[in-house]
Formats: structure tokens, sequence, C-alpha cells
């Protein structure tokens, strides 16, 4: 007599054609197979004879038989016949399925906030378009793909640029539209700084040029931009006052006479409230103090000063030796940052005007940002490295990514993000947690300036290729 009730196959091979069996059972059925005598027996045999029987039947006959039992030993007879029927077509189907797995995965996309029709395109080059029902389901080939816009003069693109359906899996893509959104060609030098005017909305921004002057334009209009007009060398430095009504703008370069010189401008009108020539080498940097009273000034040759506009009278401040490459206020902790060529970092308390930190670099620094909470800093240096520092134990990061010289740097409001434009003519987002990129694009030359509005939506950023462009970024 053949005991059936104690033979795992049934159960087994039920589990396994319904996707629920374990590595471990599949094991199990495969060495329950080979030392089982009689199920071996009748599988040669109904292979033998080709009998067709249907997995599913089987199991329902089976489980019918075993509500009315039938004389023992025809019900025997039959309860080993199904059990091995059972046990050949799920080895069948398994080994088949294991030889042969899924070749598509089923994906959904949420288009909500992208526009343009999109297209994705399969390693192999096939390419499909998507609809815009949010509830349709794709079965696509598994693998990696890129996604585009099927308008090909629009500078936008679909965000993520990639993404991977696996095989016999789900996904779900969240496709947003990042890219250039507005682009500026006036400029007729490189743009050596870029600001926001407003938190709000981007209605004005500000370039400063290698053409003497610096510029205000509405992005999301084709009207003249306002130029500010009176300097008498290249513009290599601008800030923007605290509540938005100010712009300081710095000069230095050899024209007909030197001229290192400090404008203060009155933004709605385009008219300069303050003038200050009394500097003696080119000016590099300036920022306005959070209270908006004072604006810091770096020059090439190091030298740092604090100059209150009421009184128009400078206090130096020592610690540079080499050209200034940027100065940033961390304005929650009243807080300075000034990083200068020779790889000399210097944190300043901005009340006292007295340094809180400062230590060297270990290659000469092109730019550099202080953190909003004023316990971090960001260097960039010419060796294509970002390093982040921590103000409190010393402890350094390095983002890599950039080739030559990374020229600017700005932080995100909240501290999370950093954009960064280098040589390569790259602009790039970065995440500071993971020290990963977010997004990044590309000039047609060496990128010299980058601002973030504190959205945290947008970016600007300037170039030697004499255009100011206005990015969209990932949320």
């Amino acid at each position: 007599m053949i005991d059936v009730s104690a033979c795992p196959g049934p159960e087994l091979l039920q589990r396994l054609a319904r996707g629920l069996a374990s590595d471990a059972e599949s094991a199990l059925l495969e060495r329950h197979v080979t030392s089982c005598a009689v199920c071996s027996s009748l599988i040669q045999k109904l292979i033998a004879e080709d009998r067709p029987a249907s997995a599913a039947v089987v199991s329902q006959k089976i489980t019918k038989f075993e509500r009315n039992p039938q004389p023992s030993m025809w019900r025997h007879w039959f309860i080993a016949t199904a059990a091995a029927v059972v046990i050949a077509v799920g080895l069948t189907a398994y080994f088949t399925w294991k030889s042969n797995p899924p070749s598509t995965g089923e994906v959904t996309f949420d288009l909500t906030t992208v526009k343009g029709e999109i297209v994705i395109r399969h390693a192999d080059g096939r390419e499909f378009r998507l609809h815009r029902d949010p509830k349709r389901r794709y079965v696509f080939p598994a693998g990696s793909y890129t996604t585009r816009f099927t308008d090909l003069e629009t500078r936008l693109r679909p965000w993520p640029e990639q993404f991977t359906i696996p095989a016999g899996k789900e996904v779900h893509v969240a496709l947003q539209t990042v890219g250039e959104q507005a682009r500026y060609t006036g400029p007729t030098g490189s743009v050596n700084a870029v600001d926001f005017l407003s938190d709000k909305d981007l209605r004005n921004v500000s370039s400063g040029a290698g053409d003497f002057k610096s510029i205000v334009w509405n992005p999301a209009t084709t009207g003249k931009p306002i130029p500010f007009d009176g300097h008498k060398a290249e513009l290599l430095t601008q800030s923007v006052s605290p509540d938005g009504t100010l712009l300081a703008t710095g000069e230095g370069g050899k024209t007909k006479t030197d001229s290192f010189e400090v404008r203060i401008w009155k933004l709605s009108t385009g008219v300069t409230m303050q003038k200050f020539d009394d500097h003696d080498d080119f000016v590099t940097a300036v920022a306005f103090t959070p209270d908006g009273k004072k604006v810091l000034t770096g020059l090439r040759g190091g030298e740092l000063l604090a100059r209150d506009l009421a009184t128009s009278k400078a206090v130096r401040m020592t610690g540079h030796t080499a050209k200034i490459q940027s100065i940033t206020i961390a304005p929650a902790v009243n807080r300075a940052l000034s990083a200068s060529a020779d790889g000399k970092i210097i944190v300043w308390d901005l009340v006292k005007l007295v340094p809180v930190k400062e230590w060297q670099a270990p290659t000469a620094i092109s730019s550099g940002v202080l953190l909003p909470d004023g316990m971090s800093v960001a260097v960039g240096g010419d060796d294509g490295l970002i390093r982040l520092w921590s103000i409190e134990d010393g402890a350094m990061k390095e983002l890599a990514g950039h080739k030559g010289n990374v020229h600017a740097l700005a932080v995100s409001a909240d501290g999370k993000q950093l954009l960064s434009g280098g040589a390569d003519a790259t602009v790039r987002l970065w995440d500071l947690a993971s020290g990963g990129v977010v997004w990044s694009d590309r000039h047609g030359g060496e990128v010299r300036s980058v601002a973030l509005n504190r959205d945290g939506k947008h970016a600007l950023s300037g170039s030697l290729d004499h255009t100011v462009r206005l990015w969209k970024l990932p949320e």
C-alpha cells in the first residue's frame, strides 16, 4: 500500500504553482521525487505514456476524492496516480520557469506635473510613447530606460532621466520637468555673479558681467533687461541686501586707469546710492551683513574689510594673505565665511569681527559657502573636489564629480543641498546627506557663478559663454 497522506508532493506542487513555495520547499520537492520510488516510477510511466493532465484539475479531483473515499485499493491507486501527475506537471513548470524567467515588468507613471509628450527608450533602442492616463498600467520589456520629450527643440527634459523596470515586478515612476527654463544672452563678457532678487518669485534676476555692468531682467518676459551702468572695469562680484532693496557690486580691472570700486545701488531705480573707491586692488568678493548695515569686501591681495554704510568707515579684518575668492553669510547665527586662493578658510563672528575658526585646505580654493546653521562649510578646489568641513570637530567629507576648478557654490535655505558650477561647464545639484548628484546640466563654457532660490525649485548660473540661465530643479 502507498501511504499517500505522508507524501508532500501534491501540497508542495500546489504552492509552487501559485508562486508561494519558498526555495527550501522547492529543494524539498526535488529531494522527495528522487527518493520516493513510487513517485519516480509513476512519473516515468506517465511520461512514457504521454498521459496529459492538468495540475489544477488533478488537485481538485484529489480533494473531491478525499471527501468521498472509495474502496481502499482504487482510492490509493487514484491518489498515487494523481500525485505523480501533479509532481510531473509541477516540476516541468518549475524548471521551465527557472530556465526562462519573466522578460517583462509592469509600470505606472505619474505625469501630473509634466506638460509635454514623453517617449521612453529601452537600452536595446526600442521606444514607447506614454499616454496621460494616470491609471494606465504598462507592460514593458524589463531593463533600463531613458526618458525624453517628443519636442526635440525644448531645453527642458523629463526627470528622472533614467529608470529600471525589473523582470516580473511592478514599479511606479513619478516624472517631473527639469532643465533650462530661460536664458539671457545679453552679456558680452564672462558672467561672474548671479542672484535672485526675490525669495518669492522669479520676476527679477541680477547678473554682473565682464562688460562693466550689472543687469536686472525678468525671465518670464521678453522685455529688455535694466542695466546698472557706471562701473569702469569688469564686475567680479555682487550681493543683494537682506531686504532686497539694495545691490552691492565690486569691480576690478585695468582699463585706461586702475579702477577698484564698490557701488551700492537702489534696485527699484537703478540709481547709485553710495560709491567707495578707496580700495587698492581688485574687489573680488562682497556680501551684506544680516542687518544690511555693513558690507564685507574682499580684495585680490587678501585684504578683508567690514564697511559701515552709515558712516562709510571700514574696519580691517586680518587673517588672509591671498585673493579672497568668496564671502558668504549665515544670517541665523550672524557668522561669515571668507575663503582665499591659498586655501585659507576663516569663519567670523560678525558682531565682534573676530575669527571663530580657521583652517587650511590641502589645495587652492576657488569658492566657498557657509551652511545656514553656521556649523559647516563647503569649499570648491582647483582639483575638482568639493570639501565639507565641520566647524565643531573638523571632520571632512569630499564630493567628487567636477573636472577642474569648482568656481562657484551656493547652498539651499535648509542646508540640505549644494549647487556647484565648474570649469567643466557643468552645473550640479548635490544631496549633502548622501554626497550624490541629484541633477546636473551644462553650459557652453566654464560656469563662473551660481545661485539657488529659497524655494529650492530654481537655480541660476552664469558662464564664460556669455549667458545667464534659469534652471528648473527636481523637487
